[in-house]
This record gives C-alpha cells, sequence and structure tokens, in this order.
C-alpha cells in the first residue's frame, strides 16, 4: 500500500488528481472540509490565457508649462530668503530710525540672499 501522502483522489469540482492528505484543490479553491469552493487567494489561475490588446507604448514625455511646475526651483527656499532679506532691511532700518547701527542685519540680508539663490539653484 502507498503512504498517505502520495495518495491522491480526483477533486470533486475541477477532477484534477489531489493529493488525500490536501484539504484545499490548488486549481479550482475547492475546500473539502468545507464542501465549496473558497474565496480568491490573489494569486492568478495555474493556466490563463494570453491577454490581447495594444503592444506597450512608453510614455511620452510632458512639457512644462511655467516656472511654477519647474522641479529645480525651490519655492519654500526662495520664500525664506526673502523673508530674511525683508527683515534685515526692517530692523536695519528701525535701527537707524532710533540712531542705533546694528551689524547683525547686513549678514542676514547676506544670508537670505544666498538662500535665494540656493533656491533658484534646486538646493
Amino acid at each position: 500500500m502507498l503512504p498517505e501522502a502520495t495518495q491522491t483522489q480526483p477533486c470533486p469540482l475541477c477532477k484534477q488528481p489531489l493529493p488525500v492528505v490536501k484539504t484545499v484543490c490548488p486549481y479550482c479553491q475547492y475546500s473539502k472540509r468545507l464542501g465549496k469552493k473558497l474565496g480568491s487567494t490573489g494569486f492568478p489561475p495555474p493556466v490563463s490565457k494570453p491577454v490581447q490588446g495594444k503592444p506597450f507604448q512608453a510614455a511620452k514625455p510632458r512639457k512644462r508649462s511655467s516656472l511654477m511646475t519647474d522641479s529645480k526651483i525651490d519655492w519654500g527656499t526662495i520664500a525664506a530668503g526673502v523673508a530674511m532679506m525683508l527683515g534685515a532691511v526692517i530692523w536695519f532700518g528701525l535701527g537707524l530710525l532710533l540712531g542705533i547701527l546694528f551689524y547683525y542685519p547686513p549678514v542676514l540680508f547676506i544670508i537670505g540672499l544666498v538662500t535665494c539663490f540656493k533656491g533658484l539653484a534646486g538646493y
């Protein structure tokens, strides 16, 4: 007599050979224990027909319509640089009106200018 693992019997649903120890048919997903077909497992069926359709075509490159869609320009960095320069001008101007000469606003203005250029370069 053959060992139990090598004995087969036909599946009740699709008639494919099914080992006796298996409870679910790998071809049609019929469960011997439940007596019905199980839901989809997400795997494709063992035998499938080739898909008919158009051959694969590569996507056409899209044109950029304006500077706002250019990926090289970082608008957030440019806005931060402009805010630094504006803050430096206001700080320096208020200091001059009050008769105080601040040394940090020109440094902040230069840092803002460098930040704007970095944003234009995409860094």
